[in-house]
Protein backbone atom coordinates (compact mmCIF):
# COMPACT_ATOMS: atom_id res chain seq x y z
CA UNK A 1 0.00 0.00 0.00
CA UNK A 2 2.88 2.41 1.16
CA UNK A 3 4.87 1.12 -2.09
CA UNK A 4 1.98 2.07 -4.58
CA UNK A 5 1.14 5.46 -2.52
CA UNK A 6 5.16 6.33 -3.33
CA UNK A 7 5.12 5.33 -6.51
CA UNK A 8 2.07 7.54 -7.46
CA UNK A 9 4.04 10.56 -6.24
CA UNK A 10 0.96 11.78 -3.90
CA UNK A 11 2.66 11.69 -0.51
CA UNK A 12 4.89 14.39 0.08
CA UNK A 13 7.78 14.76 1.93
CA UNK A 14 7.38 14.89 5.86
CA UNK A 15 4.41 13.45 5.56
CA UNK A 16 4.02 10.87 8.55
CA UNK A 17 2.31 7.27 8.11
CA UNK A 18 -0.77 7.05 10.28
CA UNK A 19 -2.50 3.50 10.86
CA UNK A 20 -4.91 1.83 13.78
CA UNK A 21 -4.16 -2.05 13.91
CA UNK A 22 -4.02 -4.37 17.02
CA UNK A 23 -0.56 -5.45 16.05
CA UNK A 24 1.18 -7.09 13.17
CA UNK A 25 0.37 -4.20 10.48
CA UNK A 26 1.74 -1.79 12.71
CA UNK A 27 5.15 -3.84 12.94
CA UNK A 28 4.84 -4.08 9.08
CA UNK A 29 4.24 -0.39 8.60
CA UNK A 30 7.12 0.49 11.14
CA UNK A 31 9.63 -1.29 9.28
CA UNK A 32 8.37 0.49 5.76
CA UNK A 33 8.57 3.55 7.19
CA UNK A 34 11.96 2.92 7.91
CA UNK A 35 12.97 1.89 4.98
CA UNK A 36 11.11 5.32 3.77
CA UNK A 37 12.69 7.67 6.21
CA UNK A 38 8.85 8.10 7.04
CA UNK A 39 7.86 8.52 10.68
CA UNK A 40 5.14 6.37 11.74
CA UNK A 41 2.20 6.57 14.23
CA UNK A 42 -0.15 4.04 15.51
CA UNK A 43 -2.94 3.87 16.96
CA UNK A 44 -3.66 0.28 19.01
CA UNK A 45 -5.66 -0.80 21.79
CA UNK A 46 -4.21 -0.43 25.37
CA UNK A 47 -4.52 -4.59 25.92
CA UNK A 48 -1.86 -5.26 22.79
CA UNK A 49 1.03 -7.35 24.12
CA UNK A 50 3.75 -5.73 25.82
CA UNK A 51 6.51 -6.96 23.74
CA UNK A 52 4.25 -5.61 20.72
CA UNK A 53 4.56 -2.32 21.44
CA UNK A 54 8.16 -2.34 23.04
CA UNK A 55 9.11 -3.71 19.50
CA UNK A 56 7.26 -0.84 17.82
CA UNK A 57 8.90 1.56 20.61
CA UNK A 58 12.12 0.14 19.55
CA UNK A 59 11.16 0.73 15.79
CA UNK A 60 10.65 4.30 16.57
CA UNK A 61 6.61 4.32 16.56
CA UNK A 62 4.95 7.06 18.24
CA UNK A 63 2.30 5.12 19.66
CA UNK A 64 -1.66 6.26 20.64
CA UNK A 65 -3.03 3.95 22.86
CA UNK A 66 -6.88 3.81 22.76
CA UNK A 67 -9.28 2.09 25.52
CA UNK A 68 -9.25 -1.84 24.91
CA UNK A 69 -13.26 -2.93 25.53
CA UNK A 70 -13.21 -0.29 22.24
CA UNK A 71 -11.14 -2.94 20.27
CA UNK A 72 -9.62 -1.92 16.98
CA UNK A 73 -12.54 0.29 16.04
CA UNK A 74 -11.33 2.40 18.58
CA UNK A 75 -8.10 2.94 17.36
CA UNK A 76 -9.68 3.26 14.36
CA UNK A 77 -12.20 6.20 14.85
CA UNK A 78 -8.85 7.99 16.52
CA UNK A 79 -6.59 7.50 13.86
CA UNK A 80 -9.46 8.71 11.48
CA UNK A 81 -9.71 11.54 13.26
CA UNK A 82 -6.29 12.68 13.73
CA UNK A 83 -5.82 12.46 10.09
CA UNK A 84 -9.01 14.74 9.36
CA UNK A 85 -7.87 17.13 11.94
CA UNK A 86 -4.49 16.85 10.51
CA UNK A 87 -4.06 16.23 6.98
CA UNK A 88 -1.55 18.11 5.76
CA UNK A 89 0.33 16.13 8.47
CA UNK A 90 -0.85 12.42 8.12
CA UNK A 91 -1.48 9.70 5.47
CA UNK A 92 -3.76 7.20 7.01
CA UNK A 93 -2.88 3.89 5.44
CA UNK A 94 -6.50 2.39 5.64
CA UNK A 95 -5.81 -1.38 5.07
CA UNK A 96 -9.99 -1.82 5.74
CA UNK A 97 -10.40 0.36 2.26
CA UNK A 98 -7.36 0.33 0.05
CA UNK A 99 -7.89 -2.01 -2.82
CA UNK A 100 -3.77 -2.53 -2.40
CA UNK A 101 -4.19 -4.88 0.19
CA UNK A 102 -5.59 -7.72 -1.48
CA UNK A 103 -3.96 -7.14 -4.50
CA UNK A 104 -0.85 -7.24 -2.24
CA UNK A 105 -1.67 -10.85 -1.63
CA UNK A 106 -3.10 -11.38 -5.26
CA UNK A 107 0.36 -10.80 -7.06
CA UNK A 108 2.91 -11.92 -4.04
CA UNK A 109 1.39 -14.18 -1.26
CA UNK A 110 -0.83 -16.57 -4.00
CA UNK A 111 2.14 -16.54 -6.06
CA UNK A 112 4.23 -17.77 -3.42
CA UNK A 113 2.07 -20.28 -2.45
CA UNK A 114 1.83 -21.58 -5.80
CA UNK A 115 5.25 -21.43 -6.18
CA UNK A 116 6.10 -23.38 -2.92
CA UNK A 117 3.39 -26.05 -3.64
CA UNK A 118 3.61 -26.93 -7.37
CA UNK A 119 0.14 -25.41 -8.05
CA UNK A 120 -3.18 -24.36 -6.56
CA UNK A 121 -4.33 -27.92 -6.46
CA UNK A 122 -6.02 -27.80 -2.92
CA UNK A 123 -9.37 -28.57 -1.96
CA UNK A 124 -10.00 -26.24 0.50
CA UNK A 125 -8.32 -22.81 1.45
CA UNK A 126 -8.95 -21.46 4.80
CA UNK A 127 -7.69 -18.07 6.53
CA UNK A 128 -8.96 -16.09 9.32
CA UNK A 129 -10.55 -12.26 8.61
CA UNK A 130 -8.88 -8.84 10.14
CA UNK A 131 -8.60 -6.61 7.49
CA UNK A 132 -9.81 -9.21 5.37
CA UNK A 133 -7.43 -8.41 2.52
CA UNK A 134 -5.31 -11.77 2.73
CA UNK A 135 -8.21 -13.77 2.51
CA UNK A 136 -9.56 -11.85 -0.49
CA UNK A 137 -5.70 -11.26 -2.79
CA UNK A 138 -5.24 -15.02 -1.80
CA UNK A 139 -8.77 -16.50 -2.35
CA UNK A 140 -9.07 -14.47 -6.20
CA UNK A 141 -5.93 -15.78 -7.52
CA UNK A 142 -6.35 -19.35 -5.93
CA UNK A 143 -10.02 -19.56 -7.60
CA UNK A 144 -8.37 -18.47 -11.22
CA UNK A 145 -6.01 -21.00 -11.00
CA UNK A 146 -8.71 -24.16 -9.79
CA UNK A 147 -12.34 -22.61 -10.00
CA UNK A 148 -13.68 -25.44 -7.84
CA UNK A 149 -11.34 -24.31 -4.66
CA UNK A 150 -13.59 -24.29 -1.67
CA UNK A 151 -12.62 -21.15 0.37
CA UNK A 152 -13.86 -20.77 4.23
CA UNK A 153 -12.85 -17.99 6.43
CA UNK A 154 -12.94 -17.54 10.07
CA UNK A 155 -13.83 -15.03 12.35
CA UNK A 156 -13.82 -15.13 16.26
CA UNK A 157 -16.89 -16.61 17.86
CA UNK A 158 -19.68 -14.47 19.44
CA UNK A 159 -18.20 -11.35 21.11
CA UNK A 160 -15.08 -12.96 22.26
CA UNK A 161 -11.55 -11.24 21.38
CA UNK A 162 -8.76 -12.86 18.94
CA UNK A 163 -6.19 -10.37 18.53
CA UNK A 164 -5.55 -9.97 14.51
CA UNK A 165 -9.23 -11.66 13.83
CA UNK A 166 -12.14 -9.52 13.41
CA UNK A 167 -15.83 -10.30 13.34
CA UNK A 168 -18.13 -9.51 10.31
CA UNK A 169 -20.78 -6.92 11.62
CA UNK A 170 -23.73 -6.14 8.82
CA UNK A 171 -23.41 -2.62 7.34
CA UNK A 172 -19.71 -2.19 9.07
CA UNK A 173 -17.60 -4.27 6.42
CA UNK A 174 -14.50 -3.45 5.35
CA UNK A 175 -14.86 -2.03 1.69
CA UNK A 176 -12.57 -4.57 0.04
CA UNK A 177 -14.49 -7.36 1.54
CA UNK A 178 -16.28 -9.80 -1.26
CA UNK A 179 -18.94 -11.33 0.32
CA UNK A 180 -19.13 -14.13 -2.54
CA UNK A 181 -15.53 -14.88 -1.91
CA UNK A 182 -16.10 -16.89 1.32
CA UNK A 183 -18.29 -20.65 0.98
CA UNK A 184 -19.01 -19.94 4.55
CA UNK A 185 -17.49 -18.33 7.73
CA UNK A 186 -16.73 -20.31 10.65
CA UNK A 187 -16.67 -18.63 13.72
CA UNK A 188 -13.56 -20.09 16.16
CA UNK A 189 -13.63 -19.32 20.00
CA UNK A 190 -11.11 -17.85 21.77
CA UNK A 191 -10.43 -21.18 23.78
CA UNK A 192 -10.00 -23.09 20.93
CA UNK A 193 -7.89 -20.67 19.14
CA UNK A 194 -5.62 -20.29 21.61
CA UNK A 195 -5.39 -24.48 22.79
CA UNK A 196 -4.49 -24.90 18.62
CA UNK A 197 -1.53 -22.23 19.09
CA UNK A 198 -0.12 -24.15 21.87
CA UNK A 199 -0.83 -27.32 20.10
CA UNK A 200 1.49 -26.06 17.07
CA UNK A 201 4.35 -25.21 19.39
CA UNK A 202 4.30 -28.48 21.30
CA UNK A 203 3.74 -30.44 17.95
CA UNK A 204 5.16 -28.56 15.11
CA UNK A 205 7.29 -26.27 17.11
CA UNK A 206 5.89 -23.07 15.64
CA UNK A 207 5.23 -20.23 17.96
CA UNK A 208 2.33 -18.71 16.16
CA UNK A 209 -0.46 -16.61 17.90
CA UNK A 210 -4.10 -16.80 18.27
CA UNK A 211 -5.51 -15.77 14.98
CA UNK A 212 -3.06 -18.72 13.78
CA UNK A 213 -4.32 -21.19 15.84
CA UNK A 214 -7.86 -20.27 15.18
CA UNK A 215 -7.01 -20.96 11.23
CA UNK A 216 -5.94 -24.57 12.14
CA UNK A 217 -9.08 -24.69 14.48
CA UNK A 218 -10.95 -24.35 11.11
CA UNK A 219 -8.91 -26.53 9.07
CA UNK A 220 -9.91 -28.91 11.32
CA UNK A 221 -13.49 -28.39 11.23
CA UNK A 222 -13.80 -27.92 7.48
CA UNK A 223 -11.73 -31.52 7.35
CA UNK A 224 -13.95 -33.21 9.85
CA UNK A 225 -17.25 -31.90 8.04
CA UNK A 226 -15.42 -33.20 4.73
CA UNK A 227 -14.80 -36.59 6.08
CA UNK A 228 -18.15 -37.08 7.17
CA UNK A 229 -19.08 -36.41 3.42
CA UNK A 230 -17.48 -39.22 2.51
CA UNK A 231 -13.83 -37.36 1.30
CA UNK A 232 -11.62 -40.24 1.68
CA UNK A 233 -8.33 -37.30 1.63
CA UNK A 234 -8.53 -33.90 1.01
CA UNK A 235 -5.67 -30.88 0.42
CA UNK A 236 -6.35 -27.77 2.70
CA UNK A 237 -4.56 -24.95 2.67
CA UNK A 238 -3.87 -22.12 5.52
CA UNK A 239 -2.15 -18.96 6.31
CA UNK A 240 -0.51 -18.35 10.02
CA UNK A 241 -0.52 -14.23 9.91
CA UNK A 242 2.35 -14.13 12.08
CA UNK A 243 5.29 -15.26 14.10
CA UNK A 244 4.32 -15.26 17.94
CA UNK A 245 7.93 -14.11 19.24
CA UNK A 246 6.88 -10.34 19.36
CA UNK A 247 3.17 -10.64 20.67
CA UNK A 248 2.16 -10.78 24.29
CA UNK A 249 2.27 -14.30 25.75
CA UNK A 250 -1.00 -14.89 26.88
CA UNK A 251 -0.95 -18.14 24.51
CA UNK A 252 2.63 -19.32 26.57
CA UNK A 253 2.39 -18.26 29.57
CA UNK A 254 0.19 -20.87 30.07
CA UNK A 255 2.18 -23.29 27.95
CA UNK A 256 4.04 -25.07 31.15
CA UNK A 257 0.45 -25.87 32.69
CA UNK A 258 -0.77 -27.38 29.18
CA UNK A 259 2.56 -29.82 28.93
CA UNK A 260 1.76 -30.96 32.45
CA UNK A 261 -1.90 -31.27 31.41
CA UNK A 262 -0.88 -33.54 28.55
Amino acid sequence: MVEQVLRRGTLAPGVSLLAATSGNFGVALAWIGKAHGRAVEICLPEDVGNDTLALLRNLGVNLVTTPAHLGTDGAILTALDRARANPERYHYVDQFDDDDNPRAHYLSTAEEIVRQTGGAEFDCFVAGLGSTGTFMGISRRLQELNPDLRCVACQPEGSECVRGLGQLIPGDLPRIYEPHRPREVLSISQGSAREMARVVALEEGLHVGASSGAALAACFEVARRMEAAGARRARILTVFPDFDARINCDVWQTLSRFKEDR
